[in-house]
């Protein structure tokens, strides 16, 4: 999965949405910040739970000045979207 999103990101044209429950791998965070040099804008969406523990890839993309919100309902909508 995380080759897969690494991919994603370098084969991004002009923009990039993320919406995730929680952001923890520095790979994807560099990867994220390293397109947004190359004129990338991306936005991330996080659990608002996991936003407020500021793990480190999440920490890393918000230094990087990308944008990061969070909402409280990310967790039911991926629980409702793969039928759970």
């Amino acid at each position: 999965m995380r080759h897969r999103f690494l991919r994603a990101i370098q084969e991004s044209g002009r923009t990039l949405d993320v919406a995730v429950y929680n952001f923890t791998a520095l790979t994807l965070a560099e990867a994220l910040s390293a397109a947004k040099v190359r004129g990338l804008h991306s936005w991330v969406l996080v659990d608002q739970e996991k936003a407020e523990e500021g793990r480190s890839g999440l920490r890393q993309v918000r230094s990087n000045g990308l944008t990061v919100r969070s909402l409280g309902l990310v967790e039911q909508s991926l629980r409702t979207s793969q039928g759970s």
